[in-house]
């Protein structure tokens, strides 16, 4: 690249932050004609100043509008609480809440606060002008504190056992609240409380004349000198003096040391500090006025080491070591974020197009590639930063001075390295070439065709596998020193730009190229082409886990089985050039950032502080180090297994259609129209990549978050519960999750109770109808076992009772004739009526007449046999209706009125059959009360059956009435259009 574009680029990783100091460079190499080096090199330093500034310090832009803080406080659940003139803030790492009196949607009774304490489960605040509160957490509800103080104005506050302690101005007096009596005391007046500190079982205060203790009511002077800084510290307390550091365990014992600094504050550390078991979490941190950290292991005051950085001088309020690491720095310039560097960068740069190196070791040398000035030993590049390694400290010169003159110009643009025992091979743009350690000689390889562009190369077994520019792939033995098979132009490869090589045990070659992704197999001489499943190029690939794993340049990482086929795909968006597998773990180098993953579940996270960087070639392991070279430099790590730190995954804020909470409950919305939005937080406060959040509704499948908002609507009517997952700021997902649950509101005609009202009638039918079901088949078995007993018994019976007529009537002629006549003549007729039923049939049916000729005899019958009256009206042309339905027409008449005058009381019967409105009306009536059994549904006879079923058959409605005047009637309209 050119002067502009060198210059272009530091702006552009810089992000703009050197801008002015990049044109003042640009200025006066243009003045000065300085060379592209040094303009590099001066480039170079702002580079690593500024990188050295950015993963070690960073102040939050989102708490830059609060004014005038100094305390906070960390609550059990994780978040941050800061106290200023604008209220109580919250924060979660990204959102920020603050509760204040001119605040509508989190409103508190005041504003201005000047410290915040976590006492238990609440948040203990003194304020300005309106005495002490305590605040719920969990809700943002408060509750005032009734200490009497002659003052509203409180400065500093804690809560001891059972009463409040609290430091007011104006005058300046120390209360004393007891939550038992309700009653207020002064414990000190005319002070300058410094501190307000409470041990496990001491209270101390710190003021101009030294350091107190407090003692139920009592003040004891421990320290009668000034006091810099005092905290609570495991179970003791931690006092600064202007040159002693002082440690007082609760029980009773002191160790101290000689000091020659000013501390300004001092904080305990959190567990995450000290994950040995030899200091057990109990240290402490402290800040002076040059703005330099130490780190003390509690009670034996030993100087521990750290990795903190230094900040520029300044005066420091207060300082937080969080649960995740972090170092909070509250000074007069504004609010840190501090972490410990775990990363050694090693500037380097060189006066080439491109600024990219690779890494090879040789005889216990780290030689570094560059991309157009050869080769350069390992320990001229890292003596400024000594690493910590023995084998790196001791490195031998096993490169001679002059070693570059040997390389021709395009030699010295070197791609890729390899070890083969004593010597090293080189890929260059001017083909293969070979450094010789135990003559110190550097040769090119002298074969035909070693004038290509090579780019990537691998050694397996006796074999170098050679990736070029445009000449495909060349196997190299090392023994014979050729090339012993090239697959160029006609082999069948995707493109003859060949990038990554994977040779597998099996004789398989994996080959990444410009246009894809080829197997070639070595036994049969075959290739096979894979097909592209993604537009980006293909980087390098890996064998991991039995999977091959292949890198792309923003597609992400690909994963193939041993037999060709995708089973997975993950890290989209992401270029990567590089993966190697250490310790059994993929290093992916990225742009930006280095990852890490994990083969078998594709768990991939960032390594810290990496987020800046662009890394440019494969990682190198030294022992127990590695090395790896991004755009500027040498990144060296350690090699450690990165424990997961499952940080606390909560939903921050809640808004309901515009109603905003932080209590986490139940939310009961009206309607699905209702907008529910839920803020997730991730309480790492560690700086890295953007959070990542996923949730799922009712154990449903996983849905991907986009920022750190979830919302929700169109919900139907129901019970949803949300279970939220987060990702700390390395990109592991943590193990805590959290909750919440959705009641969206049924309509009013489907709320519980109405379902419990339907479940109760729908009951009652339901037992009705069954308990009617039930009847209804008793009566009918009823019916059928008479019917059956009647066939069988009527003859038997008629001829019995005919015989026995007979003979009373033998009997009754032995006596008088004239006074036994009348007898005699009822008896024959009884006689002859019984005769008359054995041998003939009752008129049941038409049998073949017409209603007109039934009808009348009908009467006649219902006259002789049952001695009663019955009136026909007809108004109906028969011969419009067909048999059949005269037929059902009759047995309805037949039926109804034998019924009725079996099991009735009327005499005399009118039967009116009329068409009106196309419908044909049956109306019988009587004297009596014949018909109203025919509405019992449970006690019924043939006759209301046979009604019934033909009622049904021609969809006609049966009704019966009781008469005003007297007796009952039977009313059928059988309507005559639905019958075809």
């Amino acid at each position: 690249m050119d002067n502009n574009e060198q210059e272009a680029f530091c702006v552009h990783f810089l992000f703009n932050k050197f801008s002015v100091v990049i044109k003042f460079i640009k200025n006066f190499s243009e003045k000065f004609q300085i060379s592209h080096l040094i303009k590099a090199l001066l480039c170079t330093l702002i580079t690593y100043a500024s990188l050295t500034l950015v993963v070690s310090a960073k102040s939050i832009p989102e708490l830059e509008h609060l004014v005038n803080v100094k305390s906070l406080t960390q609550d059990s659940k994780g978040y941050i609480w800061l106290a200023s003139r604008q209220g109580v803030t919250r924060f979660d790492g990204k959102n920020i809440i603050t509760f204040s009196n001119n605040n509508n949607y989190w409103p508190l009774p005041f504003s201005h606060a000047h410290n915040v304490i976590k006492t238990a489960n609440k948040i203990l605040i003194s304020t300005e002008n309106n005495g002490l509160w305590e605040l719920d957490p969990l809700s943002g509800e408060t509750t005032p504190i009734n200490i009497d103080t002659q003052s509203p104005t409180i400065y500093k506050s804690l809560r001891f056992q059972n009463s409040y302690y609290a430091y007011g101005k104006s005058p300046d007096n120390l209360y004393r609240y007891n939550t038992s009596s309700s009653e207020t005391s002064i414990i000190a007046s005319n002070i300058q409380l410094h501190d307000l500190v409470a041990t496990k079982k001491h209270l101390y205060f710190s003021t101009n004349d030294g350091l107190f203790q407090i003692k139920e009511n009592e003040v004891i002077n421990i320290i009668g000198q000034p006091v810099n800084a005092i905290n609570s510290v495991a179970e003791g307390l931690a006092v600064a003096t202007k040159d002693k550091l002082i440690y007082f365990a609760d029980n009773g014992q002191t160790h101290s040391i000689t000091i020659n600094e000013t501390i300004h504050a001092i904080t305990p550390g959190s567990a995450a500090s000290a994950p040995d078991t030899k200091t057990n979490g109990k240290t402490f941190f402290t800040i002076n006025d040059k703005g330099k950290i130490n780190k003390y292991q509690t009670f034996s005051l030993t100087l521990l080491t750290h990795e903190f950085p230094e900040l520029e001088p300044q005066y420091t309020h207060t300082m937080l070591h969080d649960n995740t690491g972090v170092l909070w720095i509250i000074s007069n310039s504004g609010i840190y974020q501090l972490i410990e560097k775990t990363l050694v960068n090693h500037s380097l740069i060189f006066d080439s197009q491109f600024d990219a190196f690779s890494l090879e070791m040789l005889n216990n040398q780290l030689i570094v590639g560059s991309y157009g000035q050869g080769l350069y030993r390992g320990n001229d590049v890292l003596k400024k930063h000594p690493t910590s390694d023995s084998t790196i400290n001791q490195l031998t010169q096993s490169l001679p001075d002059d070693i570059n003159t040997a390389f021709t110009k395009r030699g010295k643009i070197i791609y890729s390295m390899v070890t083969v025992d004593d010597d090293l091979y080189l890929t260059t743009f001017d083909g293969l070439w070979r450094y010789q350690s135990q003559n110190r000689q550097l040769k090119k390889v002298n074969f035909q065709g070693n004038n290509l562009i090579l780019l990537n190369i691998v050694k397996k077994d006796n074999l170098l596998y050679i990736g070029t520019d445009s000449n495909g792939l060349l196997i190299f033995d090392i023994q014979q020193q050729k090339v012993i098979q090239q697959l160029g132009e006609g082999s069948g490869l995707s493109s003859l730009e060949v990038i990554g090589i994977l040779p597998l045990d099996n004789g398989e070659i994996w080959i990444t190229t410009a246009a894809g992704l080829d197997i070639y197999n070595s036994k049969a001489r075959t290739i096979r082409n894979i097909s592209n499943p993604t537009s980006s190029k293909v980087g390098s690939l890996i064998l991991a886990d039995n999977k091959i794993f292949v890198a792309t340049m923003g597609g992400g990482i690909f994963v193939f089985n041993r037999q060709g086929e995708l089973i997975s795909k993950f890290a989209s968006g992401i270029i990567f050039y590089n993966l190697k597998v250490i310790n059994g773990e993929i290093w992916a180098p990225a742009n930006p950032g280095l990852y890490r993953i994990n083969p078998s579940d594709y768990q991939i996270t960032m390594v810290p502080d990496t987020e800046l960087l662009s890394f440019t070639s494969t990682p190198l392991q030294v022992k127990n180090t590695i090395y790896i070279p991004h755009s500027r430099g040498i990144l060296e790590l350690p090699l450690v297994d990165e424990k997961t730190f499952n940080a606390k995954v909560y939903i921050s804020k809640t808004i309901v259609s515009g109603t905003n909470s932080i209590i986490n409950k139940t939310i009961n919305v009206d309607t699905p129209n209702d907008v529910i939005t839920l803020e997730v937080a991730s309480l790492d406060y560690r700086p890295g990549q953007e959070k990542q959040y996923k949730y799922r509704i009712n154990n449903s499948n996983w849905n991907e978050v986009y920022g750190h908002q979830i919302t929700l609507t169109g919900l139907s009517s129901g019970l949803y519960d949300i279970e939220i997952m987060g990702t700390n700021s390395v990109g592991q997902w943590s193990s805590h999750k959290a909750y919440t649950t959705i009641n969206v509101a049924y309509p009013w005609y489907w709320t519980l109770t109405m379902r419990i009202v339907y479940a109760v009638i729908f009951l009652i039918v339901l037992t009705k109808l069954f308990w009617l079901l039930f009847m209804r088949a008793r009566s009918i078995a009823k019916i059928h076992r008479i019917l059956s007993t009647d066939i069988k018994n009527r003859g038997k019976a008629a001829l019995n009772a005919s015989r026995n007529l007979a003979y009373v009537l033998e009997l009754l002629k032995q006596t008088d004739e004239a006074r036994l006549e009348k007898s005699r003549s009822i008896i024959q007729q009884s006689i002859d009526e019984l005769k008359g039923n054995v041998d003939a049939k009752e008129p049941d049916g038409l049998y073949g007449n017409s209603l007109e000729v039934a009808l009348p005899f009908f009467s006649d019958y219902l006259q002789q046999k049952y001695h009663i009256n019955l009136n026909n009206i007809i108004e109906l042309n028969d011969t419009s209706l067909a048999y059949e339905m005269q037929s059902d027409v009759y047995k309805i008449i037949y039926e109804s009125i034998t019924s009725a005058v079996l099991n009735g009381n009327g005499r005399n019967f009118t039967m009116a059959l009329k068409e009106v409105k196309s419908k044909l009306w049956i109306n019988i009536s009587d004297d009596g009360n014949s018909f109203l059994n025919f509405n019992n549904n449970i006690n019924f006879n043939m006759a209301m059956y046979y009604t019934r079923k033909i009622a049904k058959k021609y969809n006609a409605s049966v009704h019966i009435f009781n008469k005003q005047d007297k007796g009952s009637q039977l009313a059928i309209s059988i309507p005559l259009m639905d019958i075809t």
